[in-house]
């Protein structure tokens, strides 16, 4: 059962597995650890689906929704770790945008886009076309972080 944390709550400082963004000036909407396996991307969308306000768009809720499905799909297939090893998908708010970092334990080389080929490749490709700026970090395991402008009526 994966373990969800609702909006507002924060790690603790010793949990080196942090987003770039998790710090007090910039609230949560969610952050939920989930094992990797073949139902993750749904479980990370799910969560996605909660934690978005209701005055959202339906076309930045369905992005943020594929976005991190994607990025989900690739901590399962290429993180290199152990079956239920946890992938840690946080969201939040920060000046005009709403961002999302998926981390898991992974250290097996970089993370880059690549050209799409018959089984894969598109998941980064779709992460850089839609996002308004994208990226990684590293640390313990490996973060993909993204951010989607929010519309100015809902940053006022």
């Amino acid at each position: 059962m994966p373990i969800d944390e609702t909006a507002g709550s924060h790690r603790s400082k010793g949990d080196s597995r942090t987003s770039p963004y998790e710090t007090p000036d910039h609230p949560l909407l969610g952050r939920i650890s989930v094992p990797s396996s073949l139902e993750a991307p749904r479980v990370a969308r799910a969560a996605v689906t909660q934690w978005m306000p209701a005055s959202l768009p339906h076309t930045l809720l369905r992005d943020a929704q594929l976005l991190v499905s994607e990025l989900v799909t690739n901590s399962v297939r290429h993180a290199g770790a152990a079956a239920s090893a946890p992938i840690i998908v946080t969201a939040g708010t920060s000046d005009g945008t709403l961002w999302f970092d998926v981390a898991d334990i992974g250290e097996r080389g970089t993370v880059s886009r690549r050209l799409p080929e018959g089984t894969g490749g598109m998941g980064l490709n779709m992460v850089h076309a839609a996002a308004a700026r994208w990226g990684t970090s590293g640390g313990d395991g490996t973060h993909v972080w993204f951010e989607l402008a929010l519309p100015s009526a809902l940053t006022g």
